[in-house]
């Protein structure tokens, strides 16, 4: 999720991967970023045959979808601190309004966090009865990005100490380059009305 969105120290994972979608790129490439040393990170092959990305991955490489992985990366970086501070702007204001509006409650508010993503509890109102009456108008969704098929509690807000009945009222909202001030204004009026009349 961070990568396009924010800086990235390389130096501090054993693994990182990344999806060229999450900046823009093309849908089913991505990049897997090993350790080599300090300890060294060792893999087994994945698809086994053939020479193939060192031995990790039999199979023809996607020659477009790597240059276009490459091309979307190297504008997330030309544009990631305009991108980041224009985002984080119309996040901010977006929990502003839920926050004096309907009494959200933004997880993670004073955490370090992407600038362009809120996850906000919205008290006596069901997150799934909410996307329902959104449908069609507004794309969001409920507890966190791994975990939005499932219908119990986001196990993620669990572990940050959520309750079940916080959890269960909590939306995920994210923002991109395409969304405007008008736009995002306009999501939140409509978010804000379904929140009402679900109490």
């Amino acid at each position: 999720q961070a990568a396009g969105k924010v800086p990235l120290a390389f130096a501090d994972a054993d693994l990182m991967a990344r999806s060229a979608h999450k900046l823009y790129g093309p849908m089913g490439v991505g990049a897997l970023v090993v350790r080599r040393r300090g300890p060294r990170v060792t893999l087994d092959p994945l698809v086994a045959g053939g020479g193939q990305e060192r031995g990790w991955r039999g199979g023809t490489l996607n020659t477009p979808g790597i240059v276009g992985f490459g091309a979307a990366a190297a504008l997330a970086l030309d544009r990631l601190t305009t991108d980041a501070e224009r985002l984080a702007g119309l996040r901010d204001g977006l929990e502003a309004r839920l926050i004096a509006e309907v009494g959200a409650i933004v997880h993670g508010a004073r955490a370090p966090r992407l600038p362009n993503t809120t996850s906000a509890a919205m008290p006596g109102v069901s997150a799934e009865r909410l996307l329902s009456s959104l449908a069609g108008s507004v794309a969001l969704a409920t507890g966190a990005a791994c975990s939005s098929a499932r219908r119990e509690p986001s196990p993620v807000l669990t572990a940050m100490g959520i309750d079940a009945a916080t959890a269960r009222a909590t939306v995920r909202l994210s923002l991109g380059r395409a969304t405007t001030a008008a736009a995002l204004a306009a999501a939140t009026d409509a978010v804000i009305a379904a929140a009402r009349a679900e109490r």
